[in-house]
């Protein structure tokens, strides 16, 4: 049984780059900025019974204040919000910023204690065939550190900088990856999973970090002028 579950590992999960493979330990430290995210919507009473609609994603630390990014299709519709923390602390939490558009949302928690943000990377620097890292949220298959690499960046033709509107990783997105971060070779934050390429396998597309950076930093602007 042990040689069948080492060998089905083996299909499922690539093996990641020999620099990735060696700095698992800095992969470790990150899930301290990788949260759970809730959404609940309670359901009308049907023949007497309650009942509750939840969607399930990753989110990640930005701040120290407790701003988390998660995708718009994780929470959107619903009515309450919960964070889980690595130490296991469930917070609530509230809709700061939404943009359906590039399925991004910005939540904002109350931590019990300084939280630890993601480090930022440039992801206009981003190339094809980059060694990317992600760690997996779905309960399929647990907290996986999973090596790919970006295998398509998306631009907007009219666009003459070429600023990078998605990446397609050669990585699984399973349910639940949803939000799930994507890191460098250095440990650095360079988007966030959002979907599934429906008919290929190994395959997902990511939001890149500078977009997130982007609406994160136009809140923030937005907020001290209030």
């Amino acid at each position: 049984m042990r040689t069948l579950l080492i060998f089905l590992s083996l299909l499922i999960f690539p093996a990641l780059p020999l620099h990735a493979a060696e700095g698992i330990p800095l992969y470790e430290q990150l899930r301290a900025s990788i949260v759970t995210v809730q959404a609940l919507t309670p359901l009308p009473p049907t023949d007497g019974k309650t009942g509750t609609l939840q969607s399930t994603g990753a989110g990640v630390i930005l701040d120290a204040n407790g701003t988390v990014a998660t995708n718009t299709h994780v929470v959107f519709g619903s009515e309450y919000i919960r964070v889980t923390l690595k130490t296991g602390e469930t917070l609530n939490a509230r809709v700061l910023f939404i943009s359906p558009d590039d399925d991004l949302a910005l939540l904002q928690v109350t931590p019990p204690r300084a939280m630890t943000p993601i480090t930022w990377a440039d992801s206009n620097l981003a190339s094809l065939g980059e060694d990317v890292v992600t760690i997996g949220h779905s309960d399929m298959i647990g907290p996986v550190i999973s090596g790919g690499h970006i295998k398509a960046i998306g631009v907007h033709h009219s666009d003459p900088a070429q600023t990078p509107e998605f990446f397609e990783l050669d990585i699984n997105h399973y349910e639940g990856d949803s939000g799930n971060p994507v890191f460098d070779k250095q440990g650095r934050f360079l988007g966030m999973m959002n979907a599934k390429i429906t008919g290929q396998n190994r395959a997902c597309l990511v939001i890149p970090a500078n977009k997130i950076h982007f609406a994160y930093l136009t809140l923030a602007n937005k907020s001290q002028t209030r």
